[in-house]
């Protein structure tokens, strides 16, 4: 991540994705607070990545078990697997900062 008022690199840690609700951040360089920005492209690609890590695992385990619980579980084990560290990748690479006031 860039923060939008020194445009230093502040890095995103596993402790700082999951504690920042909303995405708000705090830079260490100036002390100031800014925001990742969702955007529509980032949502849909996130959207799209979650439906073929996670879903289609999930209908694959459904098929060959046909039990609703071990399809719940293989999701969560691809959600947790692929796509927290997709959207973490996205917000410390992909996603714009604003600043908060």
């Amino acid at each position: 991540m860039i923060c939008p008022h020194c445009d230093q690199k502040v890095p995103l840690t596993w402790r700082s994705y999951f504690t920042s609700a909303f995405g708000h951040h705090l830079c260490p360089a100036c002390g100031k607070r800014f925001k990742i920005v969702l955007t529509a492209s980032s949502v849909g690609l996130l959207l799209v990545v979650t439906v073929i890590a996670a879903g289609m695992p999930a209908v694959i385990t459904f098929f060959f078990v046909h039990s609703f619980w071990y399809t719940i579980g293989a999701y969560l084990v691809f959600l947790v697997g692929l796509v927290l560290p997709f959207d973490r990748w996205l917000d410390n690479k992909i996603r714009p900062t604003k600043p908060v006031h």
